[in-house]
């Protein structure tokens, strides 16, 4: 239970840890979108005194040009008094072409103090709130930090305190751990022992197998020169039975006195190969029938073998899990013992 609880949370813990490092992300990208925002102000700045310097200018060189057109008068009138020109005589001085650019020059000065000043006070709005939006994310993402923090500092002192407590309830579990460790050893060790002399035994028993796999290959070898050698007494008895055959129908009884022995004779001989092949035969029948049994003793013993082995590694894996012995685990062993007695008494066969 104890162990539950300490899972949840740790698992508690790594979420706050991932939920906090998606809020850092997220708040430095509203960082990072600020600085690109207070760029632009700067930049849009710049222009804006850029060009209220050019406006200046502008100003001067016109200030410039009224002065020039006042001196110019007051030396054509030869008076010492000042007047006033306005901005339009001033114009109507100045010569043709300068006269265009400097209208120009304040029709532009003037589209673009209207254009420059709403687009400023657009972008200082939408990155005033912007600046606004960051900052009241900026001062949630520290509120869920803080609060993230203190979460993780109770789940951690919560951790410890199950710990302490864990450890002293699982003092007794650890000792009887040992003892199933140290048992589980020992029956590691049987098992080890006994597979190793299984080892020996499989060892033997294919040294066995491949003797009687040589003894199949010379039994089939021999059979085959036996089924030869039934096919060449078959062929000469036909031969034999074609050439009595003959014999018979080409002698006459009453002209030969001897063709009747030969008849006999040639019968006896018949007969003798009748009882060859006949021989031949059942020693074929009981060479093919103990290679029969022969294959059927290799595969028996390879399916006791497989089987001893299958159910002894599952009586290992039951006992490194600590698992007592049953009465099910005992009858295993027996049928462990009559596989065993099985095999020897095969491994005896093949000796024979």
């Amino acid at each position: 239970m104890m162990k539950s609880q300490v899972d949840m949370y740790k698992k508690q813990v790594q979420e706050m840890q991932s939920r906090l490092s998606e809020e850092t992300k997220r708040a430095d990208k509203a960082e990072f979108e600020h600085k690109r925002a207070l760029e632009k102000l700067t930049s849009v700045q710049q222009e804006r005194e850029r060009l209220v310097i050019e406006c200046n200018s502008l100003k001067e060189s016109l200030e410039e040009l009224r002065c020039m057109q006042l001196q110019k008068e007051s030396n054509n009138d030869g008076s010492g008094n000042e007047t006033s020109i306005g901005d339009s005589e001033l114009l109507d001085a100045v010569p043709p072409e300068i006269r265009e650019k400097l209208i120009r020059l304040q029709h532009e000065n003037k589209m673009l103090k209207i254009n420059e000043g709403a687009t400023i006070d657009k972008q200082l709005a939408l990155t005033q709130s912007m600046l606004d939006d960051a900052k009241s994310r900026i001062n949630e993402l520290e509120t869920d930090n803080r609060l993230a923090n203190r979460r993780i500092m109770e789940l951690e002192s919560q951790i410890e305190d199950l710990h302490s407590n864990q450890s002293a309830a699982s003092a007794q579990e650890d000792l009887e751990l040992k003892q199933k460790l140290n048992s589980a050893i020992k029956r590691q060790k049987e098992a080890d022992a006994e597979i190793q002399s299984c080892s020996v035994t499989i060892e033997s028993l294919e040294s066995q197998i491949e003797a009687s796999v040589a003894r199949n290959q010379q039994l089939q070898e021999s059979l085959n020169r036996k089924d030869e050698e039934m096919r060449a007494m078959e062929e000469r008895y036909r031969r034999y039975l074609e050439k009595a055959k003959n014999v018979i129908k080409t002698l006459d009884p009453k002209k030969n006195p001897y063709s009747h022995l030969d008849i006999v004779s040639l019968k006896t001989q018949l007969l003798e190969k009748e009882k060859i092949i006949s021989n031949l035969e059942k020693e074929a029948d009981r060479t093919r029938a103990l290679q029969d049994m022969e294959d059927k003793i290799i595969t028996t013993a390879f399916y006791n073998l497989g089987a001893q082995l299958q159910k002894r590694v599952a009586e290992e894996r039951l006992a490194q899990a600590g698992i007592s012995q049953t009465f099910l685990s005992r009858q295993r062993q027996a049928t462990t013992r009559r596989a065993n007695l099985n095999t020897s008494g095969i491994a005896s066969r093949f000796e024979h």
